[in-house]
């Protein structure tokens, strides 16, 4: 058969180097200045235990060409060179290709070759590589396979590896497998950059080792809950104590002996990048299918210096905009906890990946309302479209809120509106689709409805954001919504003139914002808008005395002063 091993790094090399002893016709592809110590002196391979070093005469070559026929293409890159090399194997003839190493997204690597057997593999070998030679260990054991439920390739690898002394694991679900790996693998990656890359710093430290394995055992826990395989089979009963057990054992020893720097350290530290990128698509998975990873999170934040790159670049919100997060953080906080009255998993992503500090932006009486008109405008909302299933949502001041995911029907028309920087935040977290819509306009200005369907009902959200406008803008906003639209419903967030100072607010003190103009009742909004017909009125007391003593007394004593949603029509 002839191979050709497409990548010369040290895991590449290794299976280079392995397959030409076992007689194999074996071709490197190489480039730069490596490809040419590799054409003039050949690869020289240090082994680990062995006394000698060894010397191949394996043929390289420094481009796949289309016409460049092969049995079988082993590509070994890093995961963030995937991409780069697609053209390459897409142009060429080769029909069976193998991807070795790390990988979270198989099946979309898998579909960009409908007409080829794909496979995936993962090498047990380690190393590093120097001016003239790969110095590695090499326990000549690899786990290959495809796809779940797609043709088996086993025989065409027993034919590949016969003869070579690999110890071969086939595995039908590589899928799975390559997720559990990277579950693993980056914890111990993330212990690596804590130290600098020196994990002998960590012999003894029994508390961080736990939370490397504890990390571990977040992302089994996320892939098991998400519907997929823990593999190997042996990681199963990884809630067990004997599980716990064995790998701090392994942890111990690769801390305690240069086992640590030659099996994880040399390459964390030289593929940065890599671990990177893997980490950032782990999280994403953990975020999609709902998963809780607190510990996995903490390990993250104290290597950020290594994973997050360019953090003066994050987007800044102005004033106002900055309370968005204060919500934000209440419902991803909310979502977390075991009794949790409302799901946001789209604000826990978010408030991951801006790694904002959530302890002042989260106190009790702010957390309580926030819930309290959550619950509240959702159902106004579900209850309008129930009504009118074909109507246009139009929230205003829509900051990085995903109440369209919570309240959808399937045929709602959204529009997300608010001011340029917070649209422009927003599009690193959320996609436009057919149905929703994200509007940068400034609401105190002409225009900003042209591009809203005006032919059917509208409902209109105002939460969170009237207090923090003056009178005169108020009536400027209502103006503008009443006169666009024919018909439609206003559901608005009413604050109290004694509660609009900003300074004793426990959440708005922490921002820069100020408060504008207050209500007693909703009633005062009529007189700015004579459209206007104020349908109901509740005060955020009604769903905050359901939870907890403070609630209810505060229904009693306090019944008038709370934040209100308050529902308008107009025809």
């Amino acid at each position: 058969m002839r191979i050709l091993v497409y990548g010369a790094g040290v895991l590449g090399c290794n299976l280079a180097n392995n397959l030409y002893h076992g007689k194999k016709d074996v071709t490197l592809l190489a480039r730069g200045v490596w490809a040419k110590q590799l054409k003039k002196n050949g690869l020289h391979m240090k082994k680990t235990f062995h006394m000698r070093e060894s010397v191949s005469r394996v043929p390289v070559i420094t481009q796949l060409e289309p016409n460049d026929c092969y049995d079988v293409i082993f590509v070994v890159v890093r995961y963030t060179q995937l991409d780069g090399v697609m053209e390459d194997l897409q142009a060429n003839g080769t029909k069976n290709i193998v991807f070795v190493g790390n990988n979270i997204r198989p099946a979309h690597y898998a579909s960009l070759f409908p007409e080829k057997k794909i496979m995936f593999a993962f090498a047990l070998s380690a190393g590093h590589r120097e001016p003239a030679r790969v110095v590695s260990l090499d326990l000549k054991k690899i786990t290959i396979g495809q796809l779940k439920n797609t043709p088996s390739n086993e025989t065409l690898i027993g034919r590949i590896f016969a003869g070579t002394g690999y110890r071969v694991v086939y595995e039908p679900n590589m899928e799975d497998y390559l997720l559990c790996h990277a579950a693993f693998v980056l914890p111990a990656a993330f212990a690596c950059y804590y130290t600098d890359g020196d994990l002998r710093k960590l012999k003894g430290n029994a508390a961080y080792l736990n939370r490397v394995l504890d990390a571990n055992i977040e992302g089994y826990r996320a892939i098991e809950r998400a519907g997929h395989a823990i593999l190997p089979a042996s990681d199963m009963d990884y809630e067990s104590i004997t599980y716990r057990k064995t790998c701090l054992r392994f942890f111990r020893l690769m801390c305690a002996t240069g086992l640590g720097k030659l099996c994880a350290s040399d390459h964390a530290m030289n593929a940065v990048d890599e671990m990177d990128a893997l980490n950032r698509d782990m999280k994403a998975f953990f975020d999609e299918t709902g998963a809780v990873y607190p510990v996995w999170r903490m390990l993250e934040r104290d290597i950020r210096k290594y994973l997050i790159k360019n953090t003066d670049t994050k987007p800044r919100l102005g004033d106002v905009q900055e309370t968005a997060l204060i919500p934000l953080a209440i419902r991803a906080n909310e979502t977390e906890r075991k009794t949790a009255r409302i799901h946001d998993n789209k604000a826990v992503a978010i408030i991951r990946e801006l790694d904002v500090d959530t302890e002042k932006l989260d106190r009790f009486f702010s957390h309580e309302g926030v819930i309290a008109r959550t619950v509240m405008f959702d159902e106004a909302v579900k209850k309008l479209l129930r009504k009118y299933p074909d109507a246009v949502c139009v929230n205003i001041g829509c900051g990085l809120d995903d109440r369209f995911t919570r309240v959808d029907n399937g045929k709602v028309q959204w529009f997300h509106v608010d001011l340029a920087d917070s649209i422009e935040m927003r599009k690193h977290f959320f996609h436009e689709t057919e149905r929703e819509h994200m509007l940068a306009a400034d609401i105190l200005r002409a225009g900003w409805t042209e591009q809203i369907p005006k032919n059917k009902v509208v409902i209109v959200i105002a939460e969170g954001l009237f207090m923090y406008f003056s009178k005169e803008q108020v009536q400027t906003v209502l103006n503008s919504i009443t006169g666009s639209f024919d018909r439609g419903f206003l559901l608005v967030e009413l604050m109290h003139p004694k509660m609009m100072n900003e300074k004793k607010h426990d959440t708005v003190k922490n921002t820069s914002a100020k408060f504008g103009w207050g209500t007693v009742t909703g009633r005062d909004l009529l007189p700015l808008d004579a459209k206007l017909i104020l349908i109901n009125e509740r005060s955020f007391w009604e769903e905050m005395k359901k939870y907890s003593l403070i609630g209810k007394i505060g229904s009693v004593v306090a019944g008038k002063l709370n934040n209100r949603l308050a529902v308008y029509r107009w025809q």
